[in-house]
């Protein structure tokens, strides 16, 4: 773009301030002037005032002729601020318009997407527009984002072909594959290609290292991390953070030890993450003093991330005392901080505790998290606890109940542990969706609750569904059959079952067969016990 006799804005305001120029000497449809006004102004954007793009925008609609420049320039802005749709419907007006696309259209097109998870036929059909335009789709200025993008939104086998169309894939292109893999769990996959790979780095290393600690696959990680360093690659905190985890996991308390020994003699940045992470490491090693030692050393500033997890820590060691301390300590407490402290207690058995707790956060606007409210139900499950149940149940949304499977379940199986089966049975038609725990704890319910004939039909709708039973439905229905004393339907089930029986199903069997002085039919039964 030519030289512009305007200055350059370098904030909003400027560039307001040179628009208001720009309109009262006339020169606003002026092509270069309004091209200068609308670059400086994109260059201003910040993602955090959404009301900047609009206004960067409404000043583009009103350009007559935008060029390609100006599109990519709208287009930049776009994946600056998180822009939801609106690079595709600048892409379609460009395609109206018939303005030329190049490979910085699509560039930042890929990188939207990428932002905005945009739906898989859109992106395919993005690809197959540069594919066709003629563009060198296979440079890394096009492919790159390209693979990142199908990398963000799952899609694996999309990113393998985009990777296989790079004639000339760099290091980046490597990295990008290696680490979108590793992200969608196709971990062995990614670990191939890394070994293949002419260059590896830092980034790739640490994309795989984070993977397998996240997959719960510590060891492979520790692995990972050790042939990184045999490759002469320095780790960085990202990499440290990751091998901190899978420290834990095994708990390798020397390592872990090592790590934190690294992070001080290379004087590697104290950021938020690494102080969690090594808090983490230390009280999942068992060494909570240790942790105290880290958390008190950096961690105890304004964000809520360390007083998590030194927090959880004492729970996870049941000092729930300490943690409450600890919590009433904060100034400022999130949701995690509370389902942290809530859970401590449900663990410690403290469900009058967990409780006042869940309703303090209510009191500030907070909402507990699924797994949480799940806690809550079960202990008041296994409890009996009606009166804690119900009032729970009147924190949860409906919709919720409807749509997670995991939270109808667990009000299900407390309304049925509590002796509520009308409250039960309203519950678990109202669900979406229902899988085969919640068939079994229904039927199981039913049975506890001396509703043999209710449990035996909903067994026979729970196959007709298309479900199959596993072992734990198929005891709670052998139980049913023993208990009432349906010894020959028992063994019927117990032959067409899809899987041998173990000793739990065995031992159902033979209880019934004592209370009802039936004798053992072959001596295959007890053989199957061992």
């Amino acid at each position: 773009m030519p030289a512009s006799p305007w200055p350059t804005p370098r904030s909003v305001r400027q560039a307001a301030e040179l628009h208001a120029l720009l309109t009262t000497s006339g020169r606003l449809l002026h092509p270069p002037s309004a091209a200068h006004l609308f670059n400086a102004l994109t260059n201003s954007l910040s993602p955090s005032e959404p009301r900047h793009l609009r206004y960067a925008l409404s000043l583009f609609d009103r350009m007559p002729h935008p060029t390609t420049f100006l599109f990519d320039t709208a287009l930049r802005a776009c994946f600056r601020a998180h822009a939801g749709d609106e690079p595709i419907v600048l892409y379609r007006r460009m395609r109206r318009a018939d303005v030329l696309t190049d490979s910085f259209t699509f560039h930042f097109l890929f990188k939207c997407c990428s932002s905005a998870r945009t739906y898989a036929p859109l992106c395919r059909m993005l690809h197959a527009a540069c594919l066709r335009t003629m563009l060198p789709s296979a440079a890394p200025l096009v492919a790159n984002p390209l693979i990142h993008m199908y990398a963000e939104l799952g899609l694996a086998d999309d990113a393998r072909r985009a990777f296989g169309e790079i004639t000339m894939k760099d290091a980046v292109s490597w990295t990008m594959v290696i680490g979108g893999l590793a992200k969608m769990g196709f971990l062995d996959e990614a670990r191939k290609l890394l070994v293949q790979a002419p260059e590896r780095n830092v980034i790739s290393w640490t994309s795989l290292i984070a993977a397998y600690s996240r997959a719960g696959r510590a060891a492979e990680a520790v692995y990972c991390f050790n042939s990184m360093l045999s490759d002469g690659i320095a780790p960085d905190e990202v990499t440290v953070i990751g091998v901190l985890s899978a420290c834990g996991q095994l708990k390798d308390l020397d390592l872990g030890r090592s790590l934190h020994l690294m992070v001080k003699e290379k004087r590697m940045s104290m950021t938020t993450n690494l102080v969690v992470a090594l808090i983490d490491m230390y009280a999942k090693c068992g060494c909570i003093l240790r942790a105290q030692d880290v958390f008190d050393a950096v961690g105890r500033g304004q964000q809520p991330q360390p007083w998590n997890a030194i927090i959880d820590g004492y729970c996870k060691v049941g000092n729930v005392d300490v943690a409450r301390l600890l919590f009433d300590q904060m100034d400022t407490r999130d949701v995690i901080t509370f389902n942290s402290m809530i859970t401590g207690y449900i663990h410690s058995g403290r469900l009058r505790d967990a409780l006042l707790l869940f309703m303090q956060m209510r009191r500030h606007s907070l909402r507990a998290d699924n797994f949480t409210l799940v806690s809550l139900l079960t202990a008041c499950a296994s409890l009996g606890a009606l009166p804690q149940g119900r009032a729970l149940h009147a924190c949860i949304e409906q919709r919720l109940v409807e749509e997670d499977t995991y939270l109808g379940t667990a009000l299900l199986d407390m309304y049925l542990k509590c002796g509520r089966v009308n409250e039960a049975t309203i519950i678990f038609q109202r669900m979406d969706v229902r899988d085969v725990r919640t068939w079994t704890v229904m039927i199981a319910g039913l049975a506890f609750n001396g509703m043999g004939k209710a449990a035996l039909e909903h067994f026979c709708w729970m196959k007709r569904d298309g479900l199959r039973p596993n072992s734990v439905t198929y005891i709670a229905v052998l139980n049913l059959l023993g208990r009432s004393g349906l010894l020959d339907e028992a063994m019927d089930l117990l032959q067409m079952m899809p899987m041998e029986p173990n000793a739990v199903i065995w031992g159902s069997i033979l209880s019934a067969c004592r209370v009802h002085k039936e004798h053992c039919p072959s001596s295959k039964m007890l053989q199957s016990i061992f």
